[in-house]
This record gives C-alpha cells, sequence and structure tokens, in this order.
C-alpha cells in the first residue's frame, strides 16, 4: 500500500482546506493518506511516505513560514531525495510568488516534484478546491 503524508500550516483556515481537498484527491484503495500540521509531523512520517505534500500560506512579504515550516524542512531534507512531492498554499497579497522561491528550495533537496505549486488567493472556491484534488491524484 502507499503512503501519501500532507502536511500543512495554516493561519487563517485557507491552507487547511487546501490541505484537505489535496487529501481528498490523493485517495485511492490502494492509498493510505495521512493528514497532519507542521507541528504534528515527525521526520519518521516523510521517510516513510512514499508521497509527501506540503503546504504553508504566505507569510510576511511573500515568505514561507520560518518558525514551523522551514525549520521541519531542514530537519527533513535528507529524506527527500526523488520522493514524489506536492506544494500549496495560499496568500491574501501579492502574487503569490514565494511559491517559486519555494520550489526551488525543494529542487535543491532532489524531491520530484509534480507540478510548479499551487498557490490559491484567499480562501478556495470550488475551482480551487479541484485544483487541489488533482494535484492529490498527482500523488498517488
Amino acid at each position: 500500500m502507499k503512503k501519501v503524508m500532507v502536511v500543512y500550516k495554516s493561519n487563517s483556515g485557507n491552507t487547511k482546506m487546501m490541505a484537505q481537498a489535496v487529501a481528498s484527491g490523493a485517495m485511492a484503495i490502494d492509498t493510505e493518506v495521512v493528514l497532519k500540521t507542521f507541528d504534528q509531523a515527525s521526520v519518521e512520517d516523510i521517510e516513510n511516505a512514499d508521497s509527501v505534500a506540503f503546504g504553508c500560506p504566505a507569510c510576511g512579504n511573500e515568505e514561507i513560514d520560518i518558525e514551523v515550516v522551514l525549520p521541519f524542512l531542514e530537519l527533513v531534507k535528507d529524506k527527500m531525495a526523488l520522493k514524489k512531492t506536492a506544494l500549496f498554499g495560499s496568500y491574501g497579497w501579492g502574487e503569490g510568488t514565494y511559491m517559486e522561491v519555494w520550489y526551488k528550495d525543494m529542487m535543491s533537496m532532489n524531491a520530484f516534484l509534480v507540478d510548479k505549486g499551487l498557490t490559491i488567493l484567499n480562501t478556495p472556491d470550488s475551482g480551487g478546491f479541484q485544483a487541489c484534488e488533482r494535484l492529490g491524484v498527482k500523488l498517488r
């Protein structure tokens, strides 16, 4: 059985909704999907997963969270080589350009990124939820 981890941080609830939709898209008969926040996830969770989705909203000036997300990614960077990976998050200002930097950071960890990263302005609408589910399907 394949194992997909969906790990996220959410400030306003938007990225949590995205994480739930990604997890829904990843569900299949032969796939176990586990949804956790970065605070709940462990290095072993990532190590034991076949695929991983990381979600984080834009923080500060279009940046990845430096208190929880970046330290966690530093802990797992040696576990990411060729692991099927997806990135997603919401933003409320700017253009979601933080995802481009995050994508490059994950590429430097040799993660196998299934997508350029999905960003959604504020709360996902029905099209946004569908995009999240499609991203989850790519992790199967």
